[in-house]
């Protein structure tokens, strides 16, 4: 009976751990560890903010016409086999569907370019998991990938 109890105290404090470490979130990136951790097993959405202290949700900034960008986006969100829910070519916005390669749930996903006053452009991105009331780090790890693959193209 008592190993039985030892193993479920380590498979309930081990699974989060595992989730996180699977999502491939960034664990050890400012603004640390403990609050990344903590983060990732109570929220359930990220997004981009100006001078965040998480680099992966700084907005992706370009020196390029919105127009460019907003294609790149556009390729890029065609890319990650995210599908596109709305989208208005207008106000440079995309809303799409990103599901989770175990489980197939589906998370939903805000893409925004702003026009900045000297030409350039800002790009930020929500994402929220539809169900459950945590992520653990998925969302983060989202942002991250398209950062990183939106510059990849820029």
């Amino acid at each position: 009976m008592k190993r039985l109890l030892l193993l479920l105290i380590v498979l309930i404090v081990l699974a989060p751990l595992v989730a996180i470490f699977y999502s491939g979130a960034p664990l050890t990136a400012s603004p640390g560890l403990f609050t990344r951790v903590h983060y990732y097993l109570t929220e359930n959405e990220a997004a981009t903010e100006q001078a965040s202290a998480w680099p992966e949700r700084e907005p992706l900034q370009a020196r390029r016409p919105p127009e460019q960008v907003y294609q790149a986006v556009r390729a890029t969100v065609s890319a990650m086999d995210w599908q596109v829910s709305a989208e208005n070519p207008g106000d440079f916005t995309i809303h799409a569907v990103a599901s989770t390669p175990l489980l197939a749930f589906k998370d939903d996903v805000r893409i925004r370019v702003e026009t900045l006053d000297d030409g350039g452009t800002l790009v930020h991105v929500y994402s929220a998991s539809r169900v459950g009331k945590v992520d653990f780090g998925r969302n983060s790890a989202r942002l991250l990938r398209f950062r990183e693959a939106l510059a990849r193209r820029l």
